[in-house]
């Protein structure tokens, strides 16, 4: 009876979802020339950890996760998990290549960044 209760006033519980939006930067350095999408994945991670440390320092939070981070902050306030959903927009973007001094002038190595700016949704319910 208590678990049909509890089932019951879960499924009640309003979802808002909000938009949080930061910037932030990706890099790669390595043999793989052109890694573009190691770049957006480094981005990616940043603007993750950078978006659970502004959740988990919400005076009203109460349990916070963002993919694999969870963290309990207190036992009443809001519950905010990120829905997976992020568009994101490529605000600059720089690649390098070094090759060895010449005769032979062979490809050395590639170096990316990119400026990203992440848009993410954020889902909150009361506990």
């Amino acid at each position: 009876m208590f678990c049909l209760l509890a089932c019951l006033l879960a499924s009640l519980a309003t979802i808002t979802v909000k938009h949080y939006l930061t910037t932030v930067n990706g890099f790669y350095s390595g043999s793989v020339r052109g890694n573009w999408a190691a770049v957006e994945e480094d981005a990616y991670n940043n603007a993750k950890a950078q978006i659970f440390h502004d959740l988990c320092n919400d005076p009203q939070a109460a349990f916070v996760q963002v993919d694999g981070e969870s963290k309990k902050i207190q036992d009443h306030g809001r519950k905010c998990w990120y829905n997976g959903n992020h568009p994101e927009k490529v605000i600059s973007e720089h690649a390098h290549t070094d090759y060895t001094k010449f005769p032979q002038h062979k490809f050395k190595s590639w170096q990316g960044n990119r400026t990203i700016e992440f848009d993410f949704e954020i889902e909150i319910t009361l506990i």
